[in-house]
């Protein structure tokens, strides 16, 4: 998605849900109101309320549009613990024995699959479910990032880029996305590659992401870049460049955005993931962060493209709320875009702290660094 700058702070939220990749496969219209997710494989369930325990049961309420059922959590004694068992009609159920730490978790489980998914709730009379912003909807991720920078002009800080990429791709920042596995893929740490200064470049200083999209395909064909599941590759913009996306220009709208292009025409492999890095000196400065310099806010957003590039592959071909989308959020976007603009610090994998985004972790239920 795209990292929205600050001046338009009035239709972040907006931006956020409205702008998925390009334009012409940005998903469709959803439901208005964020998934509150207990198991991101249960299809027929969408919006979870509230638990209420007693001494004998609990209720869960569930609302989905403008019906609303009701579940049952029978409590059955067991030594050492306390064993429950939940039915929500058809749709799933629940078994835990539940050990004596404070907190009962549960394991929720649709009837035909055997993944289960924890979610925590607190030991109390009324407690109420963690939201999980984050849905899954069935597309890749991206396992263990390889980075490898692409250089479209004389780009700032071309050395502090590779390693800013190297350490954060291998810090603690990463190990907070393993929570956003799929059935067949898990997240684990990165790596920096190379960096490769581009040529035969487009002469004007005005360019769309079609021709991005069309220059990225010829070095595929070329041989110059080989994309596989894992690859990533930032392009990272001399000053000077005047993006669009949508119709929507660079350092007005957005400071940066990652996109997908499908290469399966031309390679052994499906999608290419990119990401589009404008310089954010000129027009983009003060609007794409609050750091005390311009490579601290560049670090920033590259950040926030890298993460959801990570977690949300293929957004850039998604046309529908559905596969190919991976970890989204049909009100407020990707893991970044929840978070949009809210700056820390990590120490990277190579011992240099580095000004990342915060980005969203459903298990925190909250904006976090690690």
């Amino acid at each position: 998605m795209k990292f929205a700058v600050a001046a338009a702070a009035a239709s972040l939220a907006l931006l956020a849900s409205a702008t998925a990749g390009p334009a012409a496969a940005r998903p469709a219209t959803a439901p208005s109101k964020p998934a509150v997710v207990l198991d991101k494989k249960i299809a027929g369930v969408r919006y979870m309320d509230h638990v209420v325990f007693s001494d004998s049961a609990a209720a869960l309420g569930r609302r989905d549009g403008d019906a609303a059922a009701a579940v049952r959590l029978n409590r059955r004694g067991g030594g050492g613990g306390e064993n429950y068992h939940l039915h929500l009609h058809q749709h799933f159920y629940c078994s835990h024995h539940a050990a004596h730490d404070g907190h009962h978790h549960y394991h929720y489980e649709a009837d035909d699959d055997d993944d289960r998914d924890d979610v925590d709730f607190d030991r109390e009379a009324h407690t109420e479910a963690r939201v999980y912003l984050l849905k899954y909807y069935g597309g890749p991720v991206i396992s263990n990032v390889e980075v490898t920078i692409l250089l479209w002009g004389a780009a700032n800080y071309a050395s502090d880029l590779e390693g800013f990429y190297s350490g954060v791709t291998n810090s603690t920042y990463f190990d907070m996305l393993a929570q956003y596995y799929t059935p067949t893929q898990t997240i684990g740490r990165g790596t920096f590659v190379k960096s490769i200064s581009l040529t035969g470049l487009p002469s004007s200083k005005s360019i769309d992401d079609s021709a991005i999209q069309t220059y990225l395909r010829s070095l595929v064909s070329a041989g110059t870049i080989t994309p596989s599941g894992n690859t990533y590759y930032p392009i990272h913009f001399a000053p000077g460049y005047s993006i669009t996306q949508g119709g929507q220009g660079s350092c007005q709208v957005f400071c940066a955005y990652h996109g997908t292009i499908d290469v399966s025409d031309i390679s052994s492999t499906k999608y290419l993931y990119y990401g589009v890095l404008p310089d954010q000196g000129g027009s983009c400065a003060g609007g794409c962060g609050s750091a005390a310099t311009t490579f601290q806010n560049l670090c920033s957003v590259s950040s926030h493209e890298l993460v959801e590039a990570t977690t949300d592959a293929a957004v850039g071909v998604a046309s529908v709320v559905g596969s190919p989308l991976a970890w989204y959020n049909t009100n407020q976007g990707e893991i970044g875009d929840i978070c949009n603009a809210q700056q820390g610090t990590v120490v990277g994998g190579n011992g240099v702290t580095y000004t990342v985004q915060k980005e969203y972790s459903n298990n925190a239920g909250a904006c976090v660094l690690a």
